[in-house]
């Protein structure tokens, strides 16, 4: 009997223990974009330089708590604006953090405990994307209390505009709520590129091949008159 009691009482105190504690959200944030094509495709998300409107997320939205956009740049970038729709506000300057980040966790760096989180591993480094990088410039925009619909909604979430980036730069989002944090999964997070290769269309080969062909007929002409000549 006692020990059955005590039993009970372990089960009571730990159920109180649950129910106390703030419940850690599995979902995640996905960038997308609205003016170019980016999607989330196993890794992170490629978009072009030039002017481009993008946005985030939530998976398992909607979800309110204060919004803080990231931007990860291989360089200084000075100052820049950053558009709004949605925010309450026209534009944002974002802010250089005081530390740059050159390992461990993005979160931690940042002071926040989120979920998923970002290792320095993912983007620079050895093993990131840009293994030429070994330190990162760290930019944030603190959008205050906003809400970040799922997939679905998303045009409705906060849209961002900016130009000028230059390639390599990342940009994540945090939202943080009152059951924790959520992050940007690293294969969601976006990042800048330079604009694809240019393939020559297929009347244009046509015409370099005819050319070639000319310039090569024209040098063997004037090898036979050499010959002739002598």
């Amino acid at each position: 009997m006692k020990t059955r009691l005590i039993l009970m009482t372990f089960v009571a105190v730990l159920m109180a223990v649950l129910c106390a504690a703030p419940a850690m959200r599995a979902d995640a944030l996905h960038g997308f974009c609205t003016t170019v094509t980016c999607s989330d495709n196993g890794a992170i998300t490629p978009v072009g330089t030039g002017t481009f409107t993008f946005g985030f997320y939530d998976a398992g939205g909607p979800a309110t708590g204060d919004d803080v956009l990231v931007f990860l740049s291989p360089i200084s970038l000075g100052s820049f604006s950053v558009g709004e729709t949605n925010t309450g506000s026209a534009s944002g300057t974002p802010s250089l953090f005081g530390t740059n980040w050159t390992t461990g966790q993005l979160d931690t760096l940042l002071g926040l405990s989120a979920s998923p989180t970002n290792p320095f591993g993912a983007y620079g480094g050895l093993t990131g994307l840009d293994p030429g990088v070994s330190t990162f410039f760290v930019y944030t925009l603190d959008l205050g209390q906003q809400t970040l619909n799922d997939q679905a909604g998303k045009l409705n979430n906060p849209l961002f505009s900016v130009s000028g980036l230059p390639e390599g730069v990342f940009i994540l989002d945090f939202l943080e709520t009152g059951d924790g944090t959520i992050g940007t999964a690293n294969s969601a997070a976006l990042q800048i590129v330079g604009p694809p290769p240019s393939v020559p269309e297929p009347g244009t080969m046509t015409l370099l091949g005819a050319g070639l062909l000319g310039v090569f007929g024209l040098s063997m002409l004037r090898r036979r008159q050499q010959v002739g000549s002598v």
